[in-house]
Formats: structure tokens, C-alpha cells, sequence
């Protein structure tokens, strides 16, 4: 079985602002912010948050049907771009 936890530092910090937002304890690569319950006004908490954190725009559309995994690769990209 493979580690599901959170790895790098995009992926905690993406797992740290869906868990706050979303007030669930543990979010695992695989997890989707859907999945765990997120709504509309939970994703405008959350694109506001990491925007501020990081300071670039989220792919609205693509980051609550991906992955933890998948967003917080999408985000390095922006990151380093």
C-alpha cells in the first residue's frame, strides 16, 4: 500500500487550506475537493486562499474535480511559469 498523505510542500498547502476550509482532518493525494464535501461557497474560501498564499490564479474549472495531486502539480507549474 502506498503513502497517501500530502508530500511535497504544494501538496500540503493545498491539503492544508481544502482541510480548514472543508474541516475535515485529513486530506490523502487521491482525495478530491468535491469528494470531500466542498460546495460553491467553500471553493470561493479556497481559490481565495491559495491565490493569496501563493499568488496566481487557480484553473477554477479543473481544480475541484482533480485531485489533490493533480492540483498541486498544476499549481508548481504556475508557480515556477
Amino acid at each position: 500500500m502506498t503513502d497517501a498523505r500530502p508530500r511535497t510542500e504544494m501538496e500540503k498547502t493545498v491539503a492544508e487550506v481544502w482541510g480548514k476550509v472543508l474541516e475535515v482532518d485529513e486530506v490523502e493525494l487521491g482525495d478530491t475537493f468535491i469528494d470531500l464535501g466542498g460546495d460553491s461557497m467553500d471553493a470561493l474560501q479556497v481559490i481565495a486562499a491559495i491565490e493569496k498564499k501563493l499568488g496566481v490564479k487557480l484553473n477554477h474549472e479543473s481544480h475541484f474535480v482533480s485531485t489533490l495531486e493533480q492540483v498541486s502539480a498544476e499549481l508548481e507549474k504556475a508557480v515556477a511559469g
